[in-house]
Order: C-alpha cells, then sequence, then structure tokens
C-alpha cells in the first residue's frame, strides 16, 4: 500500500516564486549586458582624446613649462567658450546610446563654471531609456548634472510612457 504524500499550497507557491525570480534576474541581466554593451568605445574615443592632449597617465615625461602645460590641457579641458561643441556630442551620444531622440541642444546661459544647455526631446520617451540617459549623462566627464526637468505621462498611466516638457543639464567648465 502506498501513500501519497500531499503537498502544502505554501510549498509549491514558493517553487514557482524562485523560478520566476530566477528569470527575472537572468532578463534584467541580459538587458544590461545589451543596454551598455555600446558604453566601451565611446570610452575608448576619450581616452585617445587624452593621449592626443598628453594628458593619458601613460606619457611618463614631466613637462614644466607653463606654456606646453596650459596648450596641452586647452585641448581636454573646456571653458566657458569651447564647452558647447564637446557637451553636444557628449549629450547626443548618450542620447543615441538609451534610445532618447532629440530634437535640439541649445546653449541657456550660466554662470562662471557651470554652463547650462536646454535639451528638447522629440515625443513621447520611455520611461526606463529615460533614467538611464540621465544616469549616463550625469556620469560624463567634464560633470553634467542635471539642473531641471519637467515631464508628465503619456498615453495613460500604465504605458511607461513620458513626455518631457524642460531638460536643462549643468555642464561644469573651469
Amino acid at each position: 500500500m502506498s501513500v501519497k504524500k500531499k503537498t502544502s499550497p505554501v510549498a509549491s507557491l514558493s517553487r514557482l516564486f524562485t523560478s520566476v525570480l530566477t528569470v527575472v534576474i537572468l532578463a534584467i541581466g541580459a538587458l544590461l549586458f545589451f543596454a551598455f554593451k555600446d558604453l566601451p568605445p565611446y570610452a575608448e574615443t576619450v581616452n585617445q582624446k587624452l593621449e592626443q592632449a598628453n594628458l593619458h597617465p601613460a606619457s611618463n615625461t614631466p613637462s614644466t613649462d607653463t606654456a606646453t602645460l596650459n596648450k596641452r590641457a586647452s585641448l581636454f579641458y573646456s571653458t566657458t567658450e569651447t564647452y558647447k561643441e564637446q557637451a553636444e556630442t557628449d549629450i547626443r551620444k548618450y542620447a543615441q546610446l538609451t534610445n532618447i531622440p532629440i530634437q535640439s541642444i541649445t546653449p541657456d546661459g550660466g554662470n562662471g563654471g557651470l554652463q547650462v544647455v536646454s535639451v528638447k526631446l522629440t515625443g513621447a520617451v520611455e520611461y526606463d531609456d529615460l533614467l538611464r540617459f540621465i544616469t549616463a549623462t550625469e556620469g560624463n566627464l567634464p560633470n553634467m548634472k542635471i539642473q531641471s526637468l519637467s515631464m508628465s505621462a503619456s498615453g495613460g498611466t500604465s504605458s511607461g510612457m513620458v513626455m518631457v516638457q524642460t531638460l536643462k543639464i549643468g555642464i561644469a567648465v573651469r
């Protein structure tokens, strides 16, 4: 005579939850892998700029000539006059990597060492993509920080899409 063992609903729910959690963690890992696979080539271009300006740590030849040091530093560091081109390049690259469509980037003034640009997006964007764009932008060198962001839900609250009315990014310069 065989006795059938009765499984509790808690045990079967626990196994189901473990399986679902494992699948979700693997999916998140795969998404992160594919989302950030294009960032290393961009980092390579930054390293090349450093090497061109002779500011890369690989160059061990010290120079004490102030004029030479100023010339080399000006190739890498931005000033209030020269920050716009590099800032626009960086912002557009991060937007491309995070699927954010940019309509325009315009200088919006600033004070001293902090210049501000206004970024106008084309249409609604995924909220998660917007967060990735903000994270990538704020991790940039020279330092960029979001100064103001105004957005609203687009297409209902469950769609995950947002409309960005204003996005102002402060860029640290000398």
